[in-house]
């Protein structure tokens, strides 16, 4: 949770929803890239837009993202905000909530992840298969590495650990593996076929 905090929202428990400040930051970023780099969603907002399948991208989307944020703020707490999102957030191959990328990744509970195996779980949310750990390891572990010096800017962890946990990147498992657990738990069919 302190890797998805540091990474994702790091005002999460001092906002009501919208992050004023993390929106004005990247407007500003977007505005000299002269192109949509950062969003400034907070993880309720996330929540709201993975709850309700806000996909377009317009000014209209946003606002009524934020506006749910809100209301979501107001009815369950920071506690059942971030159950709700780590129960729900798409990250990669099949895999949603934070439980099954730690099976799916590392062959383990999400309670047994080591400190890198977090920071890289916390670091692919972004762009699952853009930084998916199975395609894309150089990726996932740069995400890795910005999600440590996050958390230690954020006050998680020291340099000291961050430095350690970077130099012994995790081991991934072999995509298949994932992929026969699917199907031995009936979530994908072997006889399945796209149209």
């Amino acid at each position: 949770l302190d890797a998805l905090i540091a990474r994702e929202d790091s005002r999460f428990y001092r906002h009501r929803g919208i992050d004023h400040f993390g929106l004005v930051r990247a407007w500003l970023v977007n505005l000299r890239s002269k192109r949509l780099a950062q969003g400034g969603s907070t993880i309720t907002m996330q929540l709201a837009r993975m709850t309700y399948d806000l996909r377009e991208r317009s000014i209209e989307r946003k606002l009524l993202e934020m506006a749910i944020a809100r209301r979501i703020e107001r009815r369950f707490t920071k506690e059942e905000i971030l159950h709700r999102y780590v129960n729900r957030i798409f990250l990669g191959t099949g895999m949603n909530g934070i439980e099954q990328a730690a099976r799916g990744y590392f062959g383990k509970r999400s309670a047994d992840l080591t400190l890198a195996e977090a920071a890289m779980t916390a670091g692919i949310i972004r762009a699952p298969n853009g930084f998916s750990p199975f395609r894309q390891p150089r990726s996932a572990e740069r995400e890795m590495r910005m999600t440590l010096d996050r958390m230690v800017k954020e006050g998680y962890i020291s340099r000291r650990e961050a430095s350690a946990a970077a130099a012994a990147p995790p081991e991934v498992l072999p995509q298949s593996q994932w992929m026969e657990i699917l199907r031995r738990e009936a979530k994908l069919s072997g006889e399945s076929y796209l149209l």
